[in-house]
């Protein structure tokens, strides 16, 4: 648990540009014992204090960002050995000679590569590959700085930078992955079966997934939630957010039941377009009544 107290002595005192004092720098070089176990060096710093003050500053500034963030150096090793053996692997995935290829025509790892369909997706999820391309050179170039360094301490600011490039990566994928081309994203006119697909699909997906969106939800708002719940949670709530939505906005009728759990789990429900049923419930049950 987090030392809360402890934490914003540190921060006060890291504030402070100027440390003459014995006591003042000694206070210091205590609150840094407290974190690195470090007696040897505590010692040393005892016998000439003033000839340490950056060293202690330095040491403390690479513990103060995680404990701000409420992560003690237990928390540091549990996400590293979450997260880096899942980059290397996708590393590893990687073909040898994808440095040389352009962004457009790189194998991405992690992936099962580009739909038949990428030359007809609208330009903000064609633009995903692309982006997703300079976003993996930059989880490579901080995994392998991740390597030259040891301690949790030392590795924190990297990990934090990894885990956010690594989850944007593959939600990123997921909504390349799960977008549904229509009339209104490809500007050109839908024909009734692949309308009459579209809709079952959507359907279909929403079946499959409410019940389980209820339960990541549930993970998500846990005293301890992983960061793989969270953003598991997010997805799946954004992917049935455009289901649902394709269904209203046609004016398909959705059960309330469904609705109901789509609401509880988060989902934006606007009832306008729910077919003539639900409209005309509406008129003699308004909600809360």
């Amino acid at each position: 648990m987090i030392d809360n107290d402890l934490t914003m002595k540190m921060k006060a005192w890291l504030d402070n540009d100027s440390h003459t004092d014995r006591d003042d720098i000694m206070e210091g070089a205590q609150m840094l014992l407290k974190l690195n176990r470090n007696q040897a060096l505590f010692n040393t710093i005892s016998r000439r204090p003033e000839r340490y003050v950056s060293k202690i500053v330095y040491e403390l500034g690479k513990f103060l960002p995680m404990r701000l963030n409420q992560m003690t150096l237990a928390d540091v090793k549990h996400l590293d050995a979450d997260l880096t053996p899942e980059i290397e692997s996708a590393v590893t995935e990687e073909p040898e000679d994808n440095n040389e290829k352009g962004p457009e025509s790189m194998d991405l790892p992690a992936h099962g590569g580009k739909r038949s369909d990428h030359d007809s997706l609208p330009e903000n999820i064609k633009s995903i590959w692309v982006e997703n391309a300079d976003r993996w050179k930059r989880i490579k170039q901080i995994f392998n700085n991740l390597k030259t360094l040891s301690q949790p301490c030392d590795r924190y600011e990297l990990l934090m930078q990894l885990k956010e490039a690594w989850y944007k990566y593959k939600a990123e994928f997921e909504r390349y992955d799960s977008f549904e081309l229509s009339a209104d994203n490809v500007g050109g006119e839908t024909s009734p079966v692949d309308f009459a697909k579209q809709i079952s699909n959507a359907r279909s997906y929403i079946s499959k997934n409410v019940d389980k969106l209820l339960q990541l939800k549930e993970k998500a708002l846990s005293d301890n939630p992983s960061d793989k719940d969270i953003e598991r949670y997010k997805s799946l709530c954004n992917n049935l957010n455009e289901r649902l939505a394709l269904l209203l906005d046609n004016s398909q009728v959705v059960g309330e039941d469904v609705l109901a759990k789509l609401a509880d789990g988060g989902v934006e429900i606007n009832n306008s377009g729910n077919g003539e049923e639900n409209e005309s419930k509406s008129d003699t049950e308004a909600p809360g009544d």
